[in-house]
């Protein structure tokens, strides 16, 4: 797998703590040894799905997976190619 799309847009409401989004992005950190040069676009348009969005890219930083945040899965479709 070379890119991820996670879609956002229909969600009503976010019921997870940073410290549970912050769990996933170390888990997905142990994954990206076996899943080099991952791309990671996550659509979101809600201010607190935004916050969720960003505290998972802060906590991933792996060396190989890049995460960005989009406004539209077009966007997000570009960028993964």
């Amino acid at each position: 797998m070379k890119y991820q799309i996670t879609n956002f847009l229909d969600v009503d409401t976010v019921e997870i703590s940073k410290e549970k989004v912050t769990l996933i992005a170390h888990m997905d950190s142990a994954s990206s040894q076996s899943s080099h040069k991952m791309k990671v676009a996550l659509v979101a348009d809600q201010d607190d799905i935004l916050e969720l969005c960003t505290d998972y890219i802060e906590a991933l930083k792996p060396d190989d997976w890049e995460a960005k945040i989009f406004g539209t899965l077009e966007e997000a479709r570009a960028w993964v190619g």
